[in-house]
């Protein structure tokens, strides 16, 4: 799954779900927590 679309889906799944994520490459984790972080950020500002 690509970082973009693991973002989308733990971000869009409902509250209290438990989701673990694992990425072999510190570089992947690093921009999939940029990505998911952004789009919180973005969503609690509107």
């Amino acid at each position: 799954m690509h970082t973009a679309n693991a973002s989308n889906a733990i971000s869009e799944s409902d509250y209290g779900i438990h989701v673990l994520v694992v990425y072999d490459d510190l570089a992947i984790l690093r921009k999939f927590y940029s990505q998911y972080i952004k789009k919180g950020i973005e969503e609690r500002a509107l």
